[in-house]
């Protein structure tokens, strides 16, 4: 460890579990228990280890529960709440305490069912309702919280905690407040109340509820066939197993997305062959040539049939390779070409062509995600016209002068900001940091440098604009210190914002969400009279690291690290338009601290900040606005609405999710411990 001081960084265990694990520092020394005297003034040491050593091994009450409640440091309140057993005390400290690891330590020492009830209804934050609920063994207490608490997830947690299948049975049945019904129906075991709630008129939602947990096949069957609104046809139908009655509902009923739904779950061959052929819907003979392995078939379907879906779907499921070239080369629909060529072996000649002349993005989008060329590549991202075609090619681009070259000079910023997050250059980083006249895109070149190139550009960048932006990505003491007593003013107060928020003081105006109230005003997002409201919270995880002795000190270096969460809500009077929670960088079970970093509480802190996607809340808003609005956003002021619009110019991308090509390394874990 004195070696990894002195070379300038070091990396630890994690420390948030309700008990220290085997890795936390040995306590120090400490005189016998019997000498009271002399633990309550090592009670009052500087030293956390001291302090905590002390407290394990004092028997004064008043001494321990005064370090519960006011020790600063969360591992000396860890060990006290160890050592204490009134359950007021512990309720109180695991509903306020700051460290999680108190609060978790507090709430496991609780014994009785009406403490761990206070703290299921007093937790604001969900954490600990879902440590405490498995705790409670009352069922009658589980029952008068089930009519307290205010939230689904509670609901559905105390519900999964309560034995008695009759309560559960007559809670679904009978209970006055209606969201309780529906939430012990979605835990309802018993087929005949099930059947019961299933066949009783006026509430669609309960039925719903009660038939995705039906087995009965009878009253399924009873259901499908029956003449009930068709989603409640459709969820039954999807619980049916007797062929004959899926095949007859797939074939005669008179509605087709009924008989959609039957098609969707039937498994026999030749029946889904006679819907394929002669089902007058295109619709439901699509889903029919989607199911079917007939290869002889298939060919027929995807040559011949006059509709474009049917050919696509059949396509998709085609392995001739000599008929899949002749759709590609040959159907008039993009849609249909762009699956076939999913299926054919990689041509790089024809991929090219296609890739550069094809007059359908969805076509163009295959083939570019099977080019390896890098200069064809960069081609393909700087000049074509489909938004989600460029990004298939940035995606496909290795690293090397291509990629840098369209992180430093792409028209298109969200190009240039992806671009960037993929560079590892710090030279080319520090130039874009420094001149880019994006903000996103700096951003993504200074997530990637070191705190002494930020701390460079926060003094010498030439825009003022990326040198407050630099100062919000600095941890270092003395470069924030220094930058506070800095000439610029806009500098300075960026340097003392960020010492504040660092040593845990909140922030004031968050320009993160007044930069989505913005998106908010603009009127291309707008449909109707209400007004787009948001509702916000921000909030931090906090996890605690230490690591061994630190030189000349006499104490091990702690660490912790602050994940930002920024939960957003948008509101169009009462219909939630999008939801979401942003989180920082996730926590990993090591983490790098340098000396020199920001200290607050005895701790180097590292801030891992959230960073609010503006253009996918702008999408998510305009998505359901039609083409009229679409167009307007197009033309929007407001670079995230224009980039929105962009990407829902590509239709075709939303009906085929899933297929956008991933690059080395999409979808793999951090090295966390969540």
């Amino acid at each position: 460890m004195a070696a990894l001081l002195a070379a300038g960084a070091w990396s630890v265990p994690a420390q948030d579990a309700p008990a220290a694990p085997a890795s936390a520092p040995l306590p120090a020394p400490a005189p016998a228990p019997a000498d009271e005297d002399a633990l309550r003034a090592l009670a009052a040491d500087p030293d956390w280890t001291v302090r905590r050593a002390a407290i394990a091994r004092t028997a004064n009450r008043t001494l321990i529960v005064a370090a519960a409640l006011d020790d600063p440091d969360p591992f000396v309140r860890e060990e006290a709440v160890g050592r204490i057993d009134d359950p007021d005390l512990l309720a109180a400290i695991a509903l306020r305490d700051p460290a999680r690891a108190v609060r978790l330590r507090a709430l496991r020492a609780l014994a009785d069912d009406a403490h761990l009830a206070e703290v299921v209804l007093g937790d604001t934050s969900g954490e600990l309702r879902a440590a405490a609920l498995p705790l409670i063994r009352d069922e009658a207490r589980l029952l008068e919280l089930l009519r307290q608490v205010d939230d689904a997830g509670a609901r559905d947690a105390i519900l999964a905690r309560i034995g008695s299948r009759p309560l559960v049975a007559g809670l679904a049945q009978s209970d006055p407040d209606r969201g309780l019904r529906l939430a012990a129906t979605r835990h309802l075991d018993d087929q005949a109340a099930l059947a019961a709630i299933a066949r009783a008129p006026g509430d669609d939602e309960l039925r719903l509820a009660a038939i995705r947990r039906l087995a009965d096949q009878a009253v399924l069957a009873e259901l499908a066939a029956g003449t009930d609104a068709p989603e409640l046809r459709e969820a039954a139908i999807r619980r049916v197993t007797d062929p004959a009655l899926l095949a007859r509902l797939a074939t005669a009923d008179p509605l087709p997305r009924v008989r959609w739904a039957a098609v969707d779950v039937l498994e026999d061959q030749a029946a889904l062959a006679g819907i394929a052929l002669r089902e007058p819907d295109a619709g439901v003979r699509a889903r029919a040539a989607a199911r079917l392995d007939d290869q002889a078939l298939l060919g027929r379907l995807a040559a011949a049939d006059p509709a474009p879906e049917v050919r696509r779907e059949a396509a998709a499921r085609l392995a001739d390779p000599a008929a899949l070239r002749r759709i590609v080369d040959t159907d008039a629909a993009g849609a249909v070409r762009a699956a076939a060529l999913a299926g054919l072996p990689v041509d790089p000649a024809l991929v090219r062509r296609l890739a550069a002349s094809d007059p359908e993005a969805e076509v163009r989008f295959v083939a570019t995600a099977r080019i390896s060329d890098p200069a064809t590549l960069a081609r393909i991202c700087r000049k074509d016209s489909s938004v989600a075609v460029r990004r298939a090619a940035l995606q496909r681009l290795p690293p090397g002068p291509e990629l840098t070259a369209i992180a430093r000079d792409h028209a298109d910023w969200t190009i240039r900001a992806a671009a960037a997050d993929r560079l590892t250059d710090a030279a080319v980083l520090k130039a874009i940091a420094a001149n880019d006249p994006d903000a996103d895109v700096r951003r993504a070149a200074f997530v990637r440098l070191s705190q002494g190139d930020l701390a460079a550009l926060a003094r010498s960048a030439p825009q003022a604009a990326a040198r407050v932006q630099a100062v919000q990505y600095l941890d270092q003491a003395e470069s924030l210190q220094q930058l506070a007593e800095a000439g610029d003013p806009a500098v300075r107060a960026a340097a003392r914002a960020r010492l504040a928020r660092l040593t845990g003081q909140p922030e004031s105006d968050d320009p993160r969400l007044e930069r989505v109230r913005d998106l908010l005003a603009d009127p291309a997002l707008r449909a109707g009279s209400a007004p787009l409201a948001l509702e916000s919270r921000v909030w931090f995880d906090e996890r605690r690291y230490v690591g061994s002795e630190a030189p000349g000190t006499g104490s091990p270096p702690k660490g912790k690290v602050l994940l930002e969460n920024v939960s957003i809500a948008i509101r169009a009077g009462d219909e939630v338009r999008f939801r979401k929670l942003y989180r920082g960088n996730k926590l990993r079970r090591a983490e790098v601290f340098a000396p020199g970093m920001v200290k607050a509480g005895g701790y180097f802190v590292k801030l891992n900040r959230a960073e609010i996607d503006d253009v996918e809340i702008a999408e998510a808003l305009l998505r359901p606005l039609g083409g009229d609005a679409a167009l307007r956003a197009s033309r929007s002021g407001d670079k995230a609405v224009r980039a929105a619009a962009q990407r829902l110019a590509d239709a075709w991308l939303t009906e085929s999710a899933g297929r956008e090509p991933r690059t080395e390394g999409d979808g793999e874990g951090e090295d966390d411990d969540e």
